[in-house]
């Protein structure tokens, strides 16, 4: 309706896990939406932190696009990207 896709911005991979069920529906009404995950810090990875979790697979069962920020410098980049992918048609649900 807005000619824009939606953004989701959530915590981590349980975050993203929590909004799945409405994800999915939005995947199936082939929505535009941008969601963005955070991440635990790299360097925090090897001590396993509570909130670990495989975010990029659990987007990928919700998303028709997938892309992991491996740096500051590509978020910009790869948010610009997302956004493009998601103003293809039909909508797409992206992370």
């Amino acid at each position: 309706m807005a000619e824009k896709p939606a953004a989701t911005l959530v915590h981590c991979g349980p975050g993203f896990a929590n909004g799945i069920a409405n994800l999915h529906n939005a995947r199936r009404a082939n929505t535009p939406i941008v969601n963005v995950v955070g991440d635990q810090a790299t360097y925090h990875r090897p001590f396993d932190p509570p909130l670990t979790a495989d975010t990029e697979e659990l987007a990928r069962a919700v998303s028709h696009w997938v892309r992991t920020s491996n740096s500051v410098q590509q978020v910009a980049s790869d948010g610009a990207a997302a956004v493009q992918a998601a103003r293809t048609a039909p909508g797409r649900s992206l992370r």
